[in-house]
């Protein structure tokens, strides 16, 4: 059983030369001096100084503990599961190694949790933070592949998935997933491969819990992104990602759906998928030619490659893995409160 308290988990991959300024906005953190807090640095398979650096940085006398552990297997998600296995406290709060936090994050967070116990996760308001580099003209439409913004499209309340920079996880609703038998498939990025999707799929199992997502534009984050960040062969990369993590995602939610439908069983056929990205594919392509450089079809013909490598390396599996998805969903449904 968790304690009352908030744990900030900060996963990081190599991340010496990102940790301090991090750090540092940690150790400003304005909490109240009866909320128990800490710091939980997860050294995911680094190979420079991360973990002395984040000693070093840690400034004396402390605002909360700080704690470095290792996770030997390379990803952020395992990073993360290391990390909710070692909290502390109930309230986590996912910080990547290049997020800065508002002054009053913890307490707010604490704060919106405590007062909304059915909440399973809680996103926050991404700024970007571009130091030395510029702006570019494409980034403002893109923003949201880099955990930037707004989490809700205007009109909405509820989020239908949270992106995990600076998301705030109540552990004991996690624990409910294990208890479930849930295993995360997607593990995100994997130092520098830009996998993606493990903070949609956490999503989606707390909400099969019966756990629900919300957002909260008044827990503020700064991301800061470097120039080698901000070209378009990075984004197109992003994208491809995107595409590889999001035939995972279709398993569960196909699993989610009812079958009785006749674009239910289509969809569930391999062929029919692979036929479907295909020619999506060549249409984004066709129209990215014809249209602007730097168009939003080039970004979505990426997303159709990725998807159309997930596929291939499923083929003669698909069906299975939408049949092993909807025994996950079955034993998260079980656990809805």
């Amino acid at each position: 059983m968790s304690r009352p308290g908030v744990s900030l988990l900060v996963c990081t991959h190599n991340g010496a030369s990102r940790l301090r300024p991090t750090l540092a906005h940690l150790a400003a953190q304005r909490v109240a001096p009866t909320l128990p807090w800490e710091v939980v640095v997860v050294d995911n398979a680094s190979t420079d100084d991360t973990a002395a650096v984040a000693r070093a940085a840690w400034p004396e006398p402390a605002p909360a503990p700080l704690r470095v552990v290792t996770e030997p297997r390379l990803g952020i998600g395992h990073a993360r599961l290391r990390a909710l296995e070692t909290a502390t406290y109930d309230v986590v709060g996912f910080v990547d190694d290049d997020n800065w936090l508002a002054p009053d994050w913890v307490q707010l967070a604490w704060e919106t949790m405590q007062a909304h116990p059915e909440i399973g996760a809680c996103g926050s308001f991404g700024e970007a933070a571009f130091g030395d580099g510029e702006r570019p003209a494409w980034f403002d439409a893109n923003a949201a592949a880099y955990a930037v913004g707004a989490q809700v499209r205007a009109g909405e309340v509820t989020p239908d998935a949270l992106w995990a920079a600076a998301l705030v996880v109540r552990r004991s609703a996690w624990q409910d997933l294990r208890a479930a038998g849930f295993e995360p498939v997607l593990v995100g990025r994997r130092g520098r491969l830009l996998s993606a999707g493990e903070d949609s799929e956490l999503c989606f199992a707390l909400t099969q819990a019966g756990w629900r997502l919300a957002y909260e534009p008044r827990l503020r984050y700064r991301h800061a992104i470097p120039p080698a960040r901000l070209t378009w062969a990075y984004i197109r990369t992003l994208h491809y990602g995107f595409g590889i993590a999001s035939v995972a995602m279709d398993h569960y939610y196909m699993a989610a759906e009812s079958r009785s439908s006749v674009r239910h069983r289509l969809l569930e056929l391999w062929s029919w998928r692979v036929l479907a990205s295909a020619v999506r594919l060549m249409g984004h392509a066709l129209r990215a030619i014809l249209g602007p450089e730097r168009s939003r079809e080039a970004l979505r013909a990426c997303i159709q490659r990725g998807r159309l490598r997930a596929l291939m390396g499923e083929c003669g599996e698909y069906r299975d893995r939408t049949r092993r998805a909807r025994e996950v969903v079955r034993r998260l449904a079980g656990r809805r409160r």
